[in-house]
């Protein structure tokens, strides 16, 4: 009979769901493209209903308690899905050949890249080790959004603040949000490279777009104009649901002032889910109030905090009812 601790660590296999599907995508032609979208916006909402609905703060303590000392499955775990993610891109680019397959392909890499790489690259640089943090950075390299490295830490800086580029306002559709996030992101990196560096050879905005621009150039002279557009494409449909994502995690959500300063960072400034199938097949991204309390805990360590807003919906749900302005607004503007 398995433990607790054997089902805890099981359940976060279904992160392998989606790289799976696109792999089969490789198989059984481009015209499978709609799988993975499926997978996540069809297939993951309909489990919600039949799975358990959470799972407790004592039941991850309890398991963390007996857990064996230098245990590191959770991170084998995680070491596993990011280099998938780079060989179904490493794939793609070299199989695409024609604009059917670079498209379908594309879309189908993008969804692994956004859901599962992203979340993947997000874990590791918050991690300690250079290893891990630089297999984050060759991720969100491969992402085509190498600067995400430098703004995310502005984002734990900021979140809730007006200016922060990771909340979205009140009000504030999804697709005005895109813009607005995407180019304050590039912005925020730039502003506080431009005050860390002493030169512009040592600041990391540019070594990180110059580099981007290498591996791009060699990506189309290595795999030709369809390896390089299943390239583009994997990387648009990834950083477009990060953004939708970050779109429902902090929305019109606000920071409070106290006196003439920001109040510290609290857990109500963060959108939370407590549902099964989100947590397990999203490396908990849906306690995320937790990871912005504690940037550095582990994924498999992060709390369920009561404190935390609760969207009333999983994760997957609500990226696809963000899509469709008037009943996310309906949903979620009287809960702000």
């Amino acid at each position: 009979m398995k433990s607790d601790g054997d089902v805890y660590l099981s359940s976060f296999l279904m992160m392998f769901v989606l790289p799976v599907t696109a792999a089969s995508v490789f198989l059984f032609g481009p015209e499978f493209f709609w799988l993975a979208p499926f997978i996540s916006f069809v297939v993951q909402p309909i489990s919600e209903w039949f799975a358990e609905k959470t799972y407790s703060d004592d039941f991850t303590t309890r398991i963390n308690e007996v857990r064996p000392k230098g245990d590191r499955r959770y991170d084998y775990i995680l070491y596993a899905l990011s280099f998938i993610v780079l060989g179904l891109i490493g794939t793609g680019m070299f199989v695409a050949g024609d604009l059917v397959q670079a498209l379908g392909f594309g879309v189908a890499v993008g969804f692994v890249s956004g859901a599962v790489g992203f979340i993947s690259a997000h874990e590791l640089i918050h991690r300690r080790t250079a290893f891990e943090r630089r297999l984050g950075f060759l991720l969100l390299l491969f992402f085509n959004y190498p600067t995400f490295q430098i703004e995310h830490f502005g984002h734990h800086r900021d979140v809730g603040k007006p200016w922060d580029p990771d909340t979205a306002r009140k009000g504030e559709s999804v697709y005005q949000f895109y813009f607005r996030s995407f180019v304050n992101g590039i912005r925020l990196a730039w502003s506080m490279e431009s005050k860390r560096a002493k030169s512009l050879i040592q600041n990391r905005v540019v070594l990180y777009i110059a580099l981007q621009i290498f591996v791009t150039a060699a990506v189309g002279a290595f795999f030709g104009v369809f390896g390089l557009l299943f390239y583009v494409v994997q990387s648009v449909v990834s950083i477009w649901l990060l953004e939708t994502t970050n779109y429902v995690e902090h929305y019109g959500l606000e920071r409070k002032k106290v006196g003439e300063k920001w109040a510290p960072v609290t857990a109500d400034l963060s959108w939370d889910t407590d549902k099964l199938v989100s947590n397990f097949s999203l490396l908990n991204l849906g306690r995320h109030a937790s990871h912005h309390m504690h940037p550095t805990k582990p994924y498999e360590s992060l709390d369920n905090i009561d404190e935390a807003k609760k969207v009333p919906l999983g994760y997957p749900t609500m990226i696809a009812t963000a899509l469709f302005p008037p009943v996310w607004f309906k949903l979620m503007n009287q809960r702000v």
